[in-house]
């Protein structure tokens, strides 16, 4: 979906754990999976919960 892919944007793969992303705003890192597990699930809560205002943002697009 839309809101997927725009969430992707403030993420950055990580070079040490490929099962992990990090938020490039915080520089936390928040578990996508590998492969057929992978997933936006864990990024968008992280989103939600951590970057409300920012994520209401996006949301509205």
């Amino acid at each position: 979906s839309k809101c997927q892919l725009l969430i992707w944007e403030y993420f950055e793969e990580s070079t040490c754990d490929l099962s992990r992303v990090i938020f490039k705003q915080c520089k936390q890192k928040v578990y996508k999976g590998l492969g057929k597990n992978m997933t936006t699930s864990s990024m968008r809560k992280h989103f939600e919960s951590k970057h409300k205002p920012l994520y209401k943002e996006i949301v509205k697009i």
